[in-house]
């Protein structure tokens, strides 16, 4: 009898310690994306890519509080001057892109409804503009590191 108590008070014992030594997130709940970034810019149905670099304003909570407000710029020698407005919660990203000339595969949009994901050292983002009669997507990808 006595062996079976001490299996079950050590047992009981081993799980609270696991319990207790799992590892917390080590991203924070929200992250701090201002600066200048570089990345590559991807648009249009025959796959234009362009080197870019990104300047990220943000304002608000950083730590997760809150959604935090993000603004960023940069320039494109096919779509000219862009803006990003959007916001931040945790790591999602979302909000519009404004290009300065649409490229044909925009369906004459201007600016894009885009959703993506944001870390420390990584952005990505990507249209969810939808284009035409069969719901594609305008082809838009931006992906960021610093």
């Amino acid at each position: 009898m006595r062996s079976n108590a001490f299996l079950r008070v050590g047992s009981g014992f081993l799980l609270v310690a696991l319990v207790a030594c799992h590892d917390s997130p080590t991203e924070p709940a929200s992250t701090d994306l201002k600066g200048t970034w570089t990345g590559q810019l991807s648009f249009g149905t025959s796959g234009v890519s362009e080197s870019v670099s990104v300047v990220v304003g943000q304002a608000g909570s950083s730590t997760g509080a809150g959604t935090t407000t993000i603004n960023a710029t940069w320039s494109s020698p096919t779509l000219g001057a862009c803006t990003f407005s959007g916001s931040l919660s945790q790591s999602r990203l979302s909000g519009n892109v404004v290009v300065e000339r649409p490229d044909a595969s925009f369906c004459g949009a201007s600016q894009l409804r885009v959703e993506g994901q944001a870390a420390t050292s990584r952005v990505s983002i990507d249209s969810r503009e939808i284009c035409n009669i069969n719901l594609d997507l305008v082809p838009f990808h931006l992906v960021l590191s610093r």
